[in-house]
């Protein structure tokens, strides 16, 4: 019996209200990550202008083209929700510039912390050269866990799909493969 035999199993024993929920739910957070996506490309934009002095300030007139066009927003259950500019409250752009703001800070520690840490490792290992691609540095001992091979230049390493690891799986123990493997071996 596989994965799919199992789930397969288990969408078969589930009534049709169960199975509409679930596509209401993908379907909403697919749509609630594209709004989000375009809303912080915007955003990405405007802080590209702001930078390069391009920002005033603004009247009545133009507070339309501050607003998002999309305003995200928690639903009674706490749920996110979408609503159009003009149908939100001010208290609403507020909350969502708030969060964004807050979003886009723990994304730059982030950022920030990453940079640290390759900072951290070329201290600790002085030979690798800081203009060249890194692959093959922390790639050179490790073998596909599908085709046993090792690095190979335009072919990632990428954490190995649980059905595509040829020596067992499940474990939590992390293995590496080639994107090529791994996508011809496919999804677990």
């Amino acid at each position: 019996m596989t994965l799919h035999d199992d789930l397969w199993t288990e969408i078969k024993a589930m009534s049709v209200d169960e199975l509409r929920s679930i596509v209401f739910d993908v379907r909403l957070k697919k749509e609630d990550r594209r709004l989000r996506e375009k809303t912080e490309n915007a955003d990405l934009a405007e802080a590209e202008k702001e930078m390069r002095g391009e920002f005033r300030m603004i009247d009545r007139a133009e507070i339309p083209t501050v607003l998002d066009r999309q305003v995200r927003v928690e639903t009674d259950d706490g749920r996110p929700n979408w609503v159009e500019r003009d149908d939100a409250s001010p208290k609403q752009h507020i909350g969502h510039q708030e969060r964004k703001s807050a979003v886009y800070r723990t994304a730059s520690g982030i950022a920030d912390r990453k940079a640290d840490r390759v900072r951290g490792f070329l201290a600790d290992n002085p030979l690798i050269p800081e203009d060249k691609p890194i692959g093959p540095v922390l790639w050179q001992d490790q073998p596909c866990a599908i085709c046993g091979l090792g690095w190979r230049t335009g072919d990632p390493f990428e954490e190995a799909h649980d059905i595509s690891v040829k020596f067992g799986g499940g474990d939590g123990t992390v293995r590496w493969a080639h994107r090529s493997c791994n996508r011809a071996e496919g999804v677990g």
